[in-house]
């Protein structure tokens, strides 16, 4: 059995149902439910949810979240305090930019931004106590490889790796040297845009201290969303396999289009981390960023040609999505941030889906 049929396999209730429960009680009685005492603190929807994704992690143990922002921060503040070194690359989503750009540096965290691609993060002059990166990065994809990391900065740092964009389908952090794996659960680990959650992954010793912050914030999953995020990861690789296909697909049509001034893609030739992500992911996932050549007006008025694609600020679901990052998702950045980037007026982010690749291509032309 493998690991995916595992986790297809629910584990049977008492009373023998195919589905595990939800178990919406806000409150446990005492001495028989001293395990959950109250939802906020434990759930056993919620602890199934977790074994599941530590299933696909290969971790000892994971803590869920409301959102990955709560997962972000919570993982964040179990791990810094004033003084602490935080290296990151600073291509990253623009919420957790701004948590440690505006917050943390206030509280005296010494936080240093890399310019994006491993060869910046690998180059500093400093020895750093956490490192933060995104695997795939939002939304210029590149690749930050954890084994390379933890080999240049060695054990004594804790390496923190978002891997919203890859999943451990197409590349597992933690195997690969990282100490921590976070996700939003909202993406392409639920896959349908109806629950937001988030997740920290890695040994019991660590996601211990981060679970003990959740409980503290309050930043719990409602067991509802856990119900909905489990049904939703017992496709993640078929969906995954599709959306790898298409995202490629699509990639390379783009690439080849005479509007099209760029494409972002990490199993694109063209991509510059190529020469590593040939080797150490098994799909480039479903972000495929690329900019276009002519200036655009007004984007939302350009976006509102298509016709099946929705314009929405999220990613990872099984229909085919699309944003405009300086308006949208990195729309909380200064000008001079998004230059550094590499985010111009130009650029789009698609989400690529599992629809027939026609459907999506044939929309797409719409805007090209």
């Amino acid at each position: 059995m493998s690991m995916w049929d595992e986790i297809i396999k629910s584990r049977l209730d008492s009373n023998g149902s195919l589905r595990f429960p939800v178990y919406l009680s806000s409150a446990f009685n005492l001495p028989e439910g001293e395990r959950y005492r109250y939802s906020r603190e434990n759930n056993p929807t919620v602890e199934e949810l977790a074994r599941v994704i530590s299933l696909t992690e290969g971790s000892e143990s994971t803590t869920c979240f409301s959102s990955g922002m709560a997962a972000i921060s919570s993982t964040f503040m179990s791990v810094l305090k004033p003084g602490t070194k935080l290296l990151m690359g600073s291509d990253c989503f623009a919420r957790t930019y701004n948590l440690a750009q505006k917050v943390f540096r206030q509280w005296g965290v010494e936080t240093c931004f890399t310019d994006p691609g491993m060869d910046s993060l690998l180059s500093v002059n400093f020895k750093p106590d956490v490192i933060f990166t995104e695997t795939i990065s939002n939304p210029l994809t590149r690749f930050y490889d954890q084994s390379v990391i933890r080999s240049h900065f060695g054990d004594e740092t804790v390496i923190i790796a978002d891997s919203t964009l890859s999943t451990a389908f197409n590349y597992n952090s933690l195997h690969e040297g990282a100490d921590v794996s976070l996700q939003s659960l909202s993406k392409f680990a639920s896959g349908h845009n109806d629950a937001i959650g988030g997740s920290a992954s890695g040994n019991s010793k660590i996601i211990g201290n981060i679970d003990q912050m959740r409980r503290n914030l309050g930043g719990s999953m409602d067991p509802l969303t856990a119900f909905l995020v489990k049904r939703g990861m017992e496709t993640l690789p078929i969906r995954m396999e599709r959306i790898n296909k298409n995202a490629l697909e699509i990639s390379r049509r783009l690439s080849e289009s005479p509007q099209v001034e760029n494409v972002y893609y990490p199993m694109l030739d063209s991509h510059p981390d190529y020469g590593n992500t040939s080797k150490k992911l098994s799909g480039g996932g479903g972000i495929v960023t690329f900019i276009l050549k002519n200036e655009i007006n007004n984007f939302t008025e350009h976006l509102s040609k298509l016709r099946k694609i929705p314009r929405a600020n999220t990613l990872g679901g099984i229909e085919t999505g699309i944003s405009h990052p300086v308006s949208m998702s990195h729309r909380s950045l200064l000008p001079d941030e998004m230059k550094r980037l590499g985010i111009n007026e130009k650029m789009l982010r698609l989400s690529v889906g599992i629809e027939d690749i026609e459907y999506i291509w044939n929309d797409l032309q719409l805007i090209l």
